[in-house]
C-alpha cells in the first residue's frame, strides 16, 4: 500500500484522503514519525479534517508527545464536537500527563456523547 500510495503522489494523483492513508500504513508499521509527516501534509491540503488531526494526535501520543496530542486533539474536538473517541484519548493524554482533572472532564464528555449516540 506505502508503495502503491507513494506513486500515485508521483503521479500527481493526491485526493484528500491520500496522506491520511500513507498515514496510516505508517503508523501501522508503528513509523509514527513519518506517520505525523504524512498526516501533516494531509491538514497542508486541507486542514479541517478531524479524522486526520485525530490520527495525527494519536501518533504523536504514540511517542509520549502528549503535549501536541492534547493540542491536536482540541482542534479536532473543535471541528467535531460530538465525537466521543476524540473526547476519550484526549483524557488519555491528559491522564498521561498526570492531569487527572481534565481527564475526568473529557472522560465524563466522552461518555455523555456516547450514551447520546445509543
Amino acid at each position: 500500500a506505502i508503495e502503491a500510495l507513494n506513486k500515485s503522489i508521483r503521479m500527481g494523483l493526491t485526493g484528500d484522503d491520500t496522506y491520511n492513508f500513507l498515514g496510516s500504513c505508517y503508523f501501522n508499521k508503528a513509523d509514527f514519525r513519518m506517520a505525523i509527516d504524512m498526516y501533516n501534509k494531509a491538514l497542508e491540503k486541507n486542514p479541517a479534517q478531524p479524522d486526520v488531526l485525530n490520527n495525527l494526535a494519536s501518533a504523536y501520543g504514540s511517542i509520549h508527545d502528549y503535549n501536541n496530542a492534547i493540542l491536536t486533539f482540541k482542534k479536532s474536538a473543535d471541528l467535531n464536537p460530538s465525537n466521543p473517541q476524540t473526547y476519550y484519548f484526549l483524557g488519555l493524554s491528559y491522564q498521561n500527563i498526570g492531569d487527572a482533572v481534565n481527564a475526568k472532564v473529557n472522560f465524563d464528555k466522552a461518555a455523555v456523547l456516547q450514551n447520546q449516540g445509543k
